[in-house]
């Protein structure tokens, strides 16, 4: 039933590209959705252990797409098409401290690695114009959190949308709507 809503989104708001988080795509994802099939290439990124936080970006068939790059744990997919650079994200959520003895692995310090090394590298053949979307699970602007901003802020992506020159087209559109 989800692939079928997929599959509607994508008729309906004719969409060219659409990229998903917390996913788990293989050969037989979308056997039930002709449209899909017969109009998208898919390209996958399975978290390792099957876990179901993948990420995938469905591009329409006709438009050519090149210089794929993934992380090893179905995270990140950066790649290139119609003359753009195109991101999808799924950064590990929580605040934990994770097991004793390895607080390097907590969600909060693999965000930050992600945002300061990993999606930096990956970008490495990026076009000078492109999108970057999905869920980064962290804020750089107290604006965007209802509260404990201390604990949601990510330096590193407000380094990295700094260095990249992005900006929050949610935020362009609506510079002061609070969060609810």
């Amino acid at each position: 039933s989800k692939q079928l809503e997929i599959q509607s989104l994508i008729w309906q708001n004719d969409l060219d590209i659409l990229h998903l988080q917390e996913c788990q795509i293989d050969e037989s994802s979308f056997q039930n959705c002709g449209f899909v099939t017969s109009n998208f290439n898919v390209i996958v990124n399975n978290s390792p252990d099957n876990s179901g936080y993948g990420t995938a970006s469905l591009i329409r068939s006709d438009i050519d797409f090149s210089d794929v790059h993934k992380d090893d744990q179905g995270r990140v997919i950066i790649f290139n098409a119609a003359g753009c650079t195109w991101g999808n994200t799924y950064l590990p959520s929580g605040n934990n401290r994770g097991p004793a003895g390895a607080p390097g692995n907590n969600p909060r310090n693999l965000r930050e690695n992600y945002s300061a090394a990993i999606i930096p590298q990956l970008m490495c053949r990026r076009l000078e114009q492109g999108a970057a979307g999905g869920d980064f699970n962290c804020v750089i602007s107290a604006i965007d959190c209802t509260k404990f901003f201390q604990n949601k802020v990510s330096p590193s992506l407000r380094k990295l949308v700094s260095a990249f020159n992005w900006y929050d087209s949610y935020r362009s559109l609506h510079p002061s709507k609070p969060v609810l």
